[in-house]
């Protein structure tokens, strides 16, 4: 992509890569399924950013000829500046807080939660799994993997069910969230393509997955939020789905990475998972009384 990006951009990098750094911004080619219009939408409410966090920026980048969306060999892309910056906890969960009024006319029923985790799962077994193809080793290492995660999946789901029953189908609390949060970074937090109206204590969940917060600094958070029932049964049930092994089977899938790595690292640290996932669950239980969930309670 070496060559694209100063084609379609101007900016030169030494390798052949889609990620770059210049002066203090941080760059990145993403692929997109936004249109042109839908990406200057974004561009313009990113404008916006300063307003609410200081030193923080983003931007979507005009290429040349003047246009946010481009063609290449691997579909249609545009091009993300962000700032560089740490990004703090309290700042990551003030996010949705701030940005509820962008979910003002919208609704979210945990039903539709549910029917996007099961056609993840489908999608996963019928069309991705069947097409992994590598060492013996590392193959056998996936399919424990899988099988492991394939419960938690389950579980996750069908507590997803429980809360329904239980509180109602609605969300009451959505907001601009994230899709992921893997590190502390501005452009995780300021990438436009990342954001997603959901509900709005979501971040709070791929901060416990990937290990981005300390138990006693969660515990701390939580209790100021001071969640109701309903939503800590949320984050418990996404904590639960395995987002981290599904977005490295479609990483292979769709851009045919080798992840092998990714899959040892992952089985390696399944007792790890557990033990936090127990830890959460438990603190949940005492503060909010949610609904049990039997194996749990035997580990």
């Amino acid at each position: 992509m070496k060559s694209f990006i100063y084609d379609k951009y101007g900016y030169y990098v030494d390798d052949d890569t889609t990620k770059f750094d210049y002066k203090d911004w941080h760059f990145e080619l993403e692929l997109t399924k936004y249109n042109e219009s839908e990406l200057l939408n974004m561009k313009t409410f990113l404008k916006e950013i300063p307003t609410y966090f200081s030193n923080l920026e983003s931007d979507i980048v005009f290429s040349r000829d003047n246009k946010l969306l481009q063609e290449s060999i691997y579909g249609n892309v545009c091009l993300v500046a962000t700032k560089k910056k740490k990004i703090s906890i309290d700042e990551l969960i003030s996010f949705p807080l701030l940005f509820s009024f962008m979910a003002e006319n919208k609704s979210l029923k945990i039903s539709q939660i549910k029917q996007v985790w099961i056609n993840k799962v489908d999608k996963i077994e019928e069309k991705i799994l069947t097409k992994v193809k590598i060492d013996d080793f590392t193959y056998k290492l996936l399919m424990e993997l899988y099988i492991f995660n394939a419960g938690l999946a389950e579980t996750a789901i069908q507590y997803l069910a429980d809360t329904i029953y239980l509180y109602g189908d609605n969300v009451e609390d959505i907001s601009l969230t994230h899709k992921r949060i893997k590190d502390f970074s501005s452009y995780t937090f300021l990438n436009p393509l990342n954001f997603i109206v959901d509900f709005k204590y979501r971040d709070i969940s791929e901060l416990i997955k990937n290990d981005l917060i300390s138990f006693d600094e969660l515990k701390n958070k939580i209790i100021k939020l001071n969640l109701s029932s309903k939503n800590a049964s949320l984050i418990l049930a996404r904590l639960l789905y395995p987002t981290d092994l599904y977005d490295v089977l479609e990483e292979f899938y769709l851009i045919k990475k080798d992840v092998s790595k990714e899959i040892y690292l992952l089985h390696n640290n399944i007792n790890k998972k557990i033990e936090k996932i127990k830890k959460v669950y438990n603190l949940f239980i005492n503060l909010y009384k949610i609904k049990p969930i039997n194996w749990l309670d035997t580990i």
